[in-house]
């Protein structure tokens, strides 16, 4: 038989005698001089407080983790995850809860383990060749063994950091910031941070055009360092990202090759009234042999064109296809955009 009101404040409280002279002892704090209504409405607040039911400390564990993992803030997701498995064994979960949690720490561990390797990559600075191609922009290029190119890029441009992060995010519109993208498709929208593209690439003839699928992921980095981050790679080989996704390679086409990414990042930094980016590519066309002079025009005009193509969208950003795509395609990760950055920018940060 269920409590009353009145019988679980006396039991934790004792029994009130005179409403107008009501005294709460303890972490309550001291309430006097309070009128019979002021009573009542107390007595309801604590017992609701009591009698409803506490969480545990994987309950709490788990509700940050959900948290963390639905605003792409992979690292603080990361971490939670570890304190979660350190005492999952003795927590008391429904089925649901366990596979829920299951679920999105495998793809928290995924996108982690990328990322971390994008951004171990990217501070390899060994061997490259860099130019500055104007005041605020700098491309490196360096030629690995086995064919593969890696370029770098850092750039400043004048700007918000929303609108900017819907141009890089926007895979299906690659194509107007880079000549060589000749193709892209969604092949699968996973989350709002996970997606699989087909990425195609268009090179000089008489070499055939190039293709591959390609796992785009973004992590919210702006309570970390102010910055979005954006990251891809190729997972032809990677059969982990394909069962967890549940996602299957489609037959090769005859009439093209297939690339491979193994890297590739774009961080996003708002500082002042400008951006910062940071943009980095591992890449192997699969082509014999490719001369230096030419990974340097590659280089140059791959720069050029994402400095020239990123002002140029964030100029035109009101009414643009990338405007449309979000209000259109993608109106609930656009709210939660604007929310973030709110939630951002109310801690002070920027």
């Amino acid at each position: 038989m269920e409590e009353s009101v009145d019988e679980t404040f006396e039991k934790n409280f004792g029994l009130i005698k005179n409403p107008m002279e009501i005294k709460l002892m303890g972490s309550r704090g001291l309430l006097t001089s309070r009128t019979s209504d002021e009573v009542v409405e107390i007595k309801q607040i604590i017992f609701q407080e009591i009698s409803s039911p506490k969480e545990s400390p994987v309950q709490m564990l788990l509700r940050e983790f959900r948290s963390a993992y639905d605003s792409l803030e992979i690292e603080r997701a990361y971490r939670l995850a570890h304190e979660i498995e350190v005492l999952l064994p003795q927590a008391s979960l429904s089925f649901t809860e366990h596979t829920q949690y299951e679920l999105c720490s495998r793809k928290v561990k995924n996108v982690y383990a990328k990322f971390q390797k994008a951004m171990a990559l990217s501070r390899d600075s060994k061997g490259f060749h860099e130019e500055r191609l104007n005041e605020v922009t700098v491309v490196g290029w360096r030629k690995d063994p086995d064919s593969f190119l890696t370029l770098r890029l850092d750039t400043t441009i004048e700007g918000d950091l929303l609108p900017l992060t819907t141009v890089v995010k926007e895979t299906l519109l690659f194509s107007q910031l880079l000549s060589y993208v000749n193709e892209t498709s969604v092949h699968q929208y996973l989350d709002r941070g996970n997606r699989i593209v087909v990425l195609g690439m268009r090179l000089p003839k008489p070499v055939s055009s190039r293709y591959g699928f390609v796992h785009c992921y973004g992590i919210n980095r702006l309570h970390v360092n102010d910055s979005v981050f954006f990251g891809a790679c190729s997972i032809e080989d990677d059969l982990e990202t394909q069962q967890l996704f549940n996602f299957t390679i489609p037959p090769p086409d005859p009439n093209k090759v297939l690339y491979e990414i193994t890297a590739c990042c774009a961080e996003l930094k708002q500082i002042g009234s400008k951006i910062n980016v940071k943009a980095y590519v591992t890449i192997d066309p699969d082509v014999f042999y490719i001369p230096g002079m030419v990974v340097a025009l590659i280089a140059r005009r791959l720069g050029s064109q994402i400095y020239e193509n990123l002002r140029k969208h964030l100029i035109n950003y009101k009414g643009s296809k990338y405007e449309e795509s979000m209000l259109t395609k993608y109106p609930e990760d656009w709210l939660w955009m604007q929310e973030e950055k709110e939630r951002y920018l109310m801690k002070g940060t920027l």
